[in-house]
């Protein structure tokens, strides 16, 4: 007897043990699939808290989510597990992208104002519903079941079907605030990938679903993570509240005045997170190939740069894309003469994938910009604070409509920062945070009038403060009582200024023509640099702004190296947590 008529006789003998076997392991494949896919959205849509029965309640509410998905559509109920498993990826993905409407306080309304608001949150949760829904049941029918997959993948075979399925459309964001609310969850979707085995050719590093924002600004400059998200808003605070304090305590160069201001300046313009322009230098440079254009990470904001994401280019330092970005940013009439125009943030329209930052590859990622993937230092990069990348095409990135004056807002530290020396011009600091001297000023970007004004105030402020530093406050006895004489401040970089040896800013402003009594024309120009400079020209002789204890950077720029050029702000800072850190 062959093996073949001894299966059959083994059917034959139990043959009411096989159906009953076979839909055992059905069943049994069934929900395994359930389980794997609830366990999945268990772990990104709801809130991780300590204990088994808190963990066991998000595991059972995840499984009612994944048997859900059958609803929306049938063919999955008898699907592989891994067409479950991209199901409730894009379960997840829907739900954060369209994040449920906060409700309004009884506690700030009247009762008929509190009553229409509820009822508006509550008729919009149930549009956001019905639209997840729909979006559902659109991507979820394109997961074919078990029959289905089979006869598709004979048909490829056979070439008698395209192996590359249609993308489906982008999901719309219609407000860039809702996604603020979803963080948390993007984070603990890619950190749950990451704990998974998941086959080859499974895209674990963006999502599934693109997304199209309608209204946001792109600014080319770069967030540097602030004190509060770096370590949560109450850790930021307690902190800077406990442990810096321990940090400068033994700081005695100088008078305890300045060291104060010191402290108070460099940590309340940390403690958000300012901003950097990408430079032409060296920190800035990643994986270019011969024929394809460099890669461009800037901001992706709404109101604030600390509303915002990195948003990756492809291509978009290709000549057309900033060629693009350069007219919008300074866009303004052929003869405009006298009338601010610059302006460092504009609307565009950006459709794009997310992806997690430690993820990105070495070439997409360059050296300055590296805190997107938990830090600089490979070796001491902690993934669980890599921030969100929008990943787009630079085609999918386009300008916006026009803007009315009142909606052209988006707002960001103007700051500009000196080095406190000795009157030999030695640093007083081993830790390089420790000898900078900071100036700020919060501004709209978005509007021309506003930030060349807040660029001036900015300035006037910082000579006002200079001024008073130079004049009332000099350098304590050095060690064995030699002295070190006045203090003297020299200019490290700006916010609009990097101030790298031999390099320039990526997207410099275009200079202000100015008109003269006698018709004339001189062009200026707009950095922060050169307004104070301006400023500092128009003192009086003799002004301790004007003698050599102030040093600014000669116009062609630094002759030397400069370790506190902006291209090093991020690993400056990175020091500077290592070190709060270590006090705990």
């Amino acid at each position: 007897m062959n093996t073949f008529d001894w299966a059959w006789q083994f059917v034959r003998q139990h043959r009411e043990e096989v159906p009953l076997l076979l839909g055992s392991l059905t069943a049994a494949y069934i929900l395994y699939g359930i389980a794997r896919a609830g366990n999945f959205i268990s772990e990104v849509a709801f809130d991780q808290r300590e204990g088994w029965f808190s963990r066991t309640v998000n595991w059972l509410r995840g499984i009612g989510r994944a048997m859900l998905l059958s609803w929306y559509a049938p063919t999955l109920l008898l699907a592989f597990p891994r067409r479950r498993f991209i199901g409730a990826r894009y379960y997840t993905e829907l739900q954060i992208l369209q994040p449920r409407a906060a409700l309004p306080h009884r506690r700030d309304y009247n009762e008929r104002e509190y009553r229409r608001r509820l009822d508006e949150a509550l008729e919009a949760e149930e549009a956001r519903r019905q639209n997840i829904r729909r979006l559902l049941r659109e991507r979820l029918t394109e997961e074919p079941g078990v029959v289905v997959a089979v006869v598709q993948w004979l048909f490829r075979k056979l070439r008698r079907a395209h192996g590359q399925e249609q993308p489906l459309g982008p999901v719309d964001i219609g407000d860039f605030p809702q996604l603020d609310d979803s963080r948390a969850k993007i984070k603990r979707y890619f950190e749950a990938l990451e704990r998974r085995s998941l086959p080859r050719g499974e895209d674990t590093t963006r999502f599934l679903t693109e997304a199209r924002f309608q209204s946001g600004y792109i600014a080319p400059i770069f967030l540097i993570t602030g004190l509060v998200n770096r370590f949560a808003e109450d850790d930021g605070w307690n902190l800077v509240l406990d442990n810096y304090r321990r940090l400068i305590e033994k700081d005695a160069f100088y008078t305890t005045e300045l060291r104060e201001l010191r402290s108070f300046l460099f940590n309340c313009w940390l403690l958000w997170g300012p901003s950097i322009q990408p430079c032409s230098c060296e920190q800035w440079a990643h994986g270019e190939s011969a024929n394809s254009p460099r890669d461009l990470m800037i901001q992706y904001g709404y109101g604030d740069e600390n509303n915002s994401i990195d948003i990756l280019v492809k291509g978009g330092l290709a000549a057309d894309f900033r060629a693009k970005l350069h007219a919008i940013l300074n866009k303004r009439a052929a003869d405009q003469l006298n009338k601010p125009f610059n302006v460092s943030a504009a609307p565009f329209v950006a459709t794009g994938r997310f992806r997690w930052g430690p993820s990105l590859s070495d070439a997409e990622v360059c050296t300055a910009q590296a805190l997107v993937r938990g830090g600089s230092d490979a070796g001491q990069r902690q993934p669980i604070n890599g921030r969100l990348v929008l990943e787009c095409r630079h085609n999918d990135v386009t300008v916006a409509a026009d803007v009315s004056q009142s909606s052209g807002y988006y707002s960001a530290y103007l700051w500009v920062m000196f080095l406190i020396q000795d009157a030999q011009g030695n640093c007083f600091h081993d830790e390089q945070w420790k000898n900078l001297l900071v100036f700020f000023e919060h501004g709209n970007i978005a509007d021309a009038s506003t930030y060349h004004t807040l660029k001036e105030q900015l300035v006037a402020k910082t000579c006002s403060t200079l001024a008073k530093v130079l004049s009332e406050f000099d350098a304590h006895e050095a060690q064995g009582g030699a002295r070190r004489g006045p203090l003297r401040l020299a200019y490290a970089c700006a916010f609009d200024d990097s101030n790298c040896t031999g390099h320039k800013a990526l997207f410099p402003p275009d200079s202000l023509g100015r008109s003269s009594p006698a018709g004339a024309v001189a062009f200026e120009d707009v950095r922060i640099l050169s307004i104070l400079r301006r400023t500092i020209g128009g003192l009086a002789e003799g002004h301790v702004l004007r003698s050599d204890r102030l040093l600014l950077p000669a116009a062609a720029g630094p002759a030397d190296a400069n370790p506190y050029s902006s291209c090093h702000l991020p690993e400056i800072v990175e020091q500077f947590y290592a070190d709060l850190v270590s006090q705990a």
